[in-house]
């Protein structure tokens, strides 16, 4: 299978205050508006990073575009579009609502490196077996393989990846068990890599390189917002 992906947004933001200012309640999910022009089509499914700066906290969401709004009109709206967070991604949702509310610590969620929405086939070998699965998203530090087989957390495996079309060959890595997810039609387990030497993380990098610039679409906000959105004409 070679790797698909959505289009990938990178939404900075200040802090919690500023996700509150612009989280909006209708559709069943609720949603953000997202200021720019941004090169994306109604009812098209984005794959979004929101980076809290102050906190030093990410989170990893899906959402679909319901509207766009364009250059400027009599009313000097900026333009932007208004995503709706999908209802496969409830509780990711909730847990975000939950941190931004500043209910719950999620500094789990954190992490020093990108990841990307990208399909891509791997294999995995445990002391129980061998099995074949697709990645969710993929970082330099881990992935989340689609799976309905249940590893305990902590498992030790090691994993196949590679990127198709590239030099690359398979490359093993030794990875660990980090956390599962039980959602109908996308069970599975996030994978953390354990390289052991510096040489096996640059090869994984090179791969995941290798796979975002053949594959990624990056839709990047280079500011973070410090101030209140305008409400949709």
């Amino acid at each position: 299978m070679g790797a698909a992906v959505r289009p990938q947004l990178l939404l900075p933001l200040h802090n919690r205050a500023v996700f509150l200012e612009q989280f909006f309640t209708k559709g069943e999910q609720g949603g953000l508006f997202v200021p720019g022009e941004l090169d994306v089509a109604l009812g098209e499914e984005v794959d979004v990073e929101l980076q809290f700066v102050a906190e030093g906290v990410r989170f990893h969401i899906r959402a679909l575009v319901k509207w766009k709004r364009g250059a400027p009109g009599r009313r000097s709206l900026p333009p932007g579009i208004g995503i709706e967070f999908l209802q496969s991604d409830r509780r990711t949702q909730q847990q975000l609502l939950r941190f931004a509310e500043g209910r719950e610590s999620v500094s789990h969620v954190a992490r020093d490196s990108r990841r990307y929405a990208l399909q891509v086939d791997v294999r995995i070998k445990n002391a129980a077996g061998e099995l074949s699965g697709t990645t969710d998203d993929i970082s330099e530090g881990g992935c989340f393989v689609l799976t309905d087989v249940n590893l305990d957390v902590g498992t030790a495996l090691d994993i196949k990846l590679r990127s198709a079309g590239s030099l690359f060959g398979w490359l093993t890595v030794p990875a660990v068990v980090a956390w599962r997810r039980e959602q109908s039609g996308r069970d599975g387990m996030g994978l953390q890599f354990q390289f052991g030497t510096e040489r096996a993380r640059r090869k994984v990098q090179k791969i995941v390189a290798h796979l975002k610039e053949r594959n990624v679409r990056e839709l990047q906000i280079l500011t973070p917002r410090t101030s209140s959105p305008p409400v949709k004409a």
